[in-house]
């Protein structure tokens, strides 16, 4: 509220000026009255403030009487709080709980108004709502750093200094193998155009990124460049070296898809790689072994970072599709959790199990608030306008039902098919 004693400002509602005649306000505290038998006395107990209520009567007159009443009865039609401007107390934010208007038998072409307003304010409800998606972020930032950490403690004991060398290249070689394969995968290449609706039509995915082709190569070239300088720090015998490499290849990988769901299914592959180098059991052989674990974990745990940081730009188009998400994201983290725990590795250990709860956190808090999953059948095929308007009793939602199904063509859907419940 504002205004200043003895300022008479011109009365409106929302903006709409009217004369005024008579004002009547009305304030006080809202109380309960409390009896007792063979008590003399009550007691009233305070509730608070009570309702500031305001009742005008005004007038509206002159050559533009007619015009101003009916922009003052939109104003008054029109849902939700509004700005009252009272003649001596100022301005009030509320509602307008009652308005008649008359013709005026004073006034030609003028009209007697009668307002009934009540202070109000927008309703603020409690939220329990948390940013999930930065905590799975977070979590794969310090899984991330916390591979690193134990890859340079294991390359760090010694002895195992021995198997580098003989070992490094062997390992990394057979590692950069699988990212090299993923970095040509189709899927991810179809997922780069899929804006581009006259080629795609119906079979375009929900990302809606745009690629050129020159993107896409340079992105697929980064995943090259990345193995090679990896197989280069191998031959290099620098645990530093290795260590940046060989972390850097996953993420290179997931910059090869643009859709995150096409980052997903692409990294899934590479949290379970197992290092395949036989060595003997002799003093070295246990070095080379120790380094090829060691360059495995740290891929792996790279890829899981990777992976939880596309799980949190993924959006599941229903509850399933969330749940199914989380099972396959946790089964993951569960397993290098599990390995972790085995071989003592307390130092990523921790960071995991943080980030396994952040994705279970996340996928559960933004998959409650998604339709399930429900299969709908007919006697004959119908089209997806129809199925769209009969599900959904709307009809726009047509496209997304191709989407989903991928029908032969949109006007013979299939019988049964899976769609959103709502």
């Amino acid at each position: 509220m504002s205004g200043t004693l003895g300022t008479i400002l011109p009365a409106s509602w929302r903006g709409q000026i009217f004369g005024v005649y008579e004002v009547r306000n009305k304030f006080g505290r809202r109380t309960a009255l409390h009896e007792y038998p063979y008590k003399d006395t009550v007691w009233i107990e305070d509730l608070g403030s009570g309702l500031k209520q305001f009742a005008f009567r005004g007038f509206l007159a002159g050559p533009l009487a007619a015009v101003q009443h009916a922009a003052l009865v939109l104003a008054v039609n029109t849902a939700g709080t509004g700005t009252l401007t009272h003649p001596s107390l100022g301005i009030f934010t509320g509602v307008v709980v009652g308005f008649t208007s008359r013709q005026s038998r004073e006034f030609v072409n003028g009209f007697d108004l009668d307002f009934e307003f009540c202070e109000s304010a927008d309703p603020v409800f409690p939220s329990a709502s948390a940013d999930t998606i930065g905590g799975v972020n977070l979590g794969s930032l310090n899984v991330f750093n916390a591979a690193g950490t134990s890859f340079g403690a294991a390359l760090g004991v010694a002895g195992v200094a021995l198997g580098i060398v003989t070992a490094a290249p062997a390992v990394i070689g057979a590692l950069v193998t699988l990212p090299l394969s993923l970095a040509a995968d189709a899927g991810a290449i179809a997922g780069g155009v899929t804006s581009i609706g006259s080629v795609f039509g119906s079979y375009a995915t929900q990302s809606g990124t745009v690629v050129t082709s020159d993107q896409a190569a340079a992105a697929r070239a980064a995943v090259v460049a990345g193995a090679a300088t990896a197989t280069a720090a191998a031959e290099g015998g620098v645990p530093t070296a290795i260590q940046t490499a060989v972390a850097a290849l996953p993420g290179a990988v997931a910059a090869a898809a643009t859709d995150p769901a096409d980052q997903v299914r692409l990294l899934l592959p590479l949290t379970a790689v197992q290092p395949s180098l036989v060595t003997a059991g002799d003093a070295i052989g246990l070095a080379q072994a120790a380094v090829a674990v060691a360059c495995a974990a740290l891929f792996r745990r790279a890829a899981l970072a990777a992976l939880a940081t596309a799980e949190a730009a993924t959006t599941p188009a229903s509850y399933d599709d969330a749940m199914a998400l989380l099972a396959q994201v946790t089964a993951a983290i569960d397993a290098e959790i599990t390995f972790a725990g085995d071989t003592g590795d307390d130092r990523v250990l921790g960071p995991l199990r943080e980030l396994r709860a952040a994705v279970v956190a996340d996928l559960t808090t933004r998959g409650a608030s998604l339709a399930p999953l429900r299969t709908v059948t007919s006697w004959v095929p119908l089209p997806s306008l129809a199925w769209a308007q009969k599900l959904y009793r709307d009809g726009t939602r047509s496209d997304e039902l191709i989407r989903r199904v991928q029908p032969w063509h949109p006007a013979m859907m299939p019988t049964p098919m899976t769609v959103l419940a709502a």
